[in-house]
């Protein structure tokens, strides 16, 4: 099962990125790599690259290096271990400050990078020694100056003078999951509603959205628009500014809904055109369908497993 999600989220990572290669069948032109070739059985849980060819992967013990096409056999791969051995479950590469933001199971710090990718450790999560709750740290997006750690429980920001500031989650409730979306973040909180983080933490205005899992929010091209995905109770186009939401507008039916609930959407993008979604699902792998109509699963074009 964990090969399987790996391999959906991984699939749509490069759908994301490369739907332009895709010919009429769908079928991504790509090179496959084994453990021939970086040398250790990883499970892969995230990815980022810089402008200059080398990708950063987040795995079950470390973070594993792809530094392009090389001409020396053996040179194309190399890998970053923590000081103790742990999952990566996010990563971030801050290219202005040179470090390799990542969260694992149980901690969440830094690489700091150095020539030819030596890198050296440092633990934030170290530095709060009364925190009492899990670090397991899924997101990490940078807002304003501040890097932000997404935990279930809270939400750490470390700001450029190096201070770390906890802001919890609402009492009984949760941080779900978090998006980037013009001038900060959207939290969704579930039962508990969504916030915006800008520097403070504070509670969106009630909408009509009911609580739901939401697993995408996507900008639309008019102005504070915003396409959001919800594993069960569809897709919506909205409007958020001024700390709230408006002209909310139910796009798909609810055929389509239940496709989703039933793949468990994962993860969902456009594509370059804008005229394709790309759903990850964990049962169905990655889904293609027409942005245009999300009224019957019918209008899935293609699944690539």
């Amino acid at each position: 099962m964990h090969a399987f999600r790996l391999r959906s989220c991984l699939l749509f990572l490069f759908a994301i990125g490369n739907f332009c290669l895709f010919s009429q069948s769908f079928l991504p032109v790509c090179k496959n790599f084994s453990t021939e070739d970086y040398g250790d059985d990883a499970e892969f849980r995230c990815a980022v690259s810089d402008n200059k060819g080398t990708t950063y992967f987040g795995t079950n013990y470390g973070v594993l290096i792809y530094k392009g096409e090389k001409k020396t056999i053996g040179k194309n791969w190399g890998v970053m271990i923590l000081p103790e051995p742990d999952v990566i479950l996010s990563l971030y590469l801050d290219t202005t400050t040179n470090r390799l933001y990542a969260g694992t199971g149980h901690d969440f710090g830094y690489f700091q990078l150095s020539a030819y990718n030596e890198a050296e450790y440092f633990s934030l999560g170290k530095k709060l020694d009364s925190y009492k709750e899990s670090f397991e740290t899924w997101h990490i997006y940078k807002q304003n100056s501040s890097i932000v750690f997404h935990t279930i429980a809270a939400l750490f920001v470390y700001d450029e003078k190096e201070r770390l500031t906890v802001l919890k989650s609402p009492q009984g409730g949760i941080f779900h999951n978090v998006f980037p979306v013009e001038n900060g973040l959207l939290i969704n909180a579930l039962d508990k509603g969504w916030f915006f983080y800008n520097g403070a933490l504070q509670p969106v205005g009630v909408s009509d959205l009911q609580p739901d899992k939401c697993y995408s929010v996507l900008p639309l091209p008019e102005k504070n628009s915003y396409q959001f995905f919800f594993r069960n109770t569809g897709v919506f186009k909205l409007q958020f500014s001024e700390n709230k939401f408006s002209n909310i507008k139910k796009v798909s039916s609810d055929a389509f809904d239940q496709w989703l609930s039933q793949s468990q959407l994962y993860g969902a993008g456009f594509s370059a055109d804008r005229e394709k979604i790309i759903f990850a699902t964990l049962i169905n792998g990655v889904a293609i369908a027409e942005n245009s109509n999300l009224l019957e699963p019918a209008s899935i074009l293609c699944i690539l497993v």
